[in-house]
């Protein structure tokens, strides 16, 4: 049985989004879900975030991030 620990002090944030009118732009234009990680990873160097998963949809994106420090959810969305 896996054990799973809980850090008490990062909360981990369930992120989802969505490309307006659900138009599969991933599925399109592949180099786009690229872009994105891309942009994720410089982000995570930047506000120093836990990515504990993600997927990449068609039409959307779903992420599982935590915080190494505190850093605004808002302030990460913007530069993402």
């Amino acid at each position: 049985m896996t054990r799973w620990h809980k850090d008490t002090q990062a909360p981990v944030l369930f992120l989802t989004t969505n490309i307006r009118r659900r138009v599969p732009l991933f599925r399109l234009h592949p180099r786009l879900g690229t872009i994105v990680l891309e942009s994720l990873d410089y982000c995570r160097n930047k506000y120093g975030l836990k990515v504990y998963a993600y997927v990449v949809m068609p039409d959307h994106i779903h992420l599982l991030i935590g915080q190494s420090r505190p850093v605004h959810a808002a302030d990460f969305l913007r530069d993402w």
